[in-house]
């Protein structure tokens, strides 16, 4: 059953990309000392941040640990938009598909540069490890902005848009 453009709006406007800068990734520090808590169950061998509630991450588009950004995704392919439009339409998802790839990489590189800084022992490679770390913050920033820019785009093709239809599937 096709949706109303507007519902399709609806659900793409409620996608949000606060600037959380992935602190997941940070590895937990001893409130005291501020030392790295070590934990031996872990596979880095640090205990790390806990991740949001699903309930944030479900919606949050520049998670590295969310389905938010397939699910958009999906939406942006349901739409249908009419004349030169579309060729912004399809430029808007291949730029979602980007993000989605850099947000994922970036989450990986940003938990590197978190256990590198807590296995650094001394304070010259300490700094550098936190040097590295807020390069990857404010790169994260500049994706949120990206996702940000994205959605509002995608939102304001809504006057432009024509819901696809069952028949519009067996083409």
């Amino acid at each position: 059953m096709a949706r109303k453009g507007a519902d399709l709006r609806a659900e793409l406007a409620r996608f949000t990309a606060p600037r959380c800068r992935m602190m997941h990734e940070q590895v937990a520090r001893d409130r005291a000392t501020g030392a790295p808590i070590r934990h031996p169950a872990s596979d880095s061998g640090y205990a790390r941040r806990p991740l949001c509630p699903a309930a944030r991450r479900d919606t949050h588009l520049a998670c590295g640990h969310t389905n938010a950004r397939n699910r958009f995704l999906d939406l942006l392919a349901q739409l249908r938009t009419t004349g030169r439009a579309n060729g912004d339409l399809d430029g808007l998802i291949e730029s979602a598909r980007a993000l989605d790839l850099e947000t994922a990489l970036l989450d990986h590189r940003k938990g590197d540069a978190e256990l590198a800084a807590a296995r650094a022992e001394d304070a010259d490679a300490a700094a550098a490890a936190h040097t590295a770390i807020a390069a990857l913050e404010a790169e994260h920033d500049r994706l949120v902005d990206r996702w940000r820019e994205l959605q509002t785009t995608a939102l304001a093709l809504e006057p432009l848009i024509c819901v696809r239809t069952d028949a519009d599937e067996r083409l």
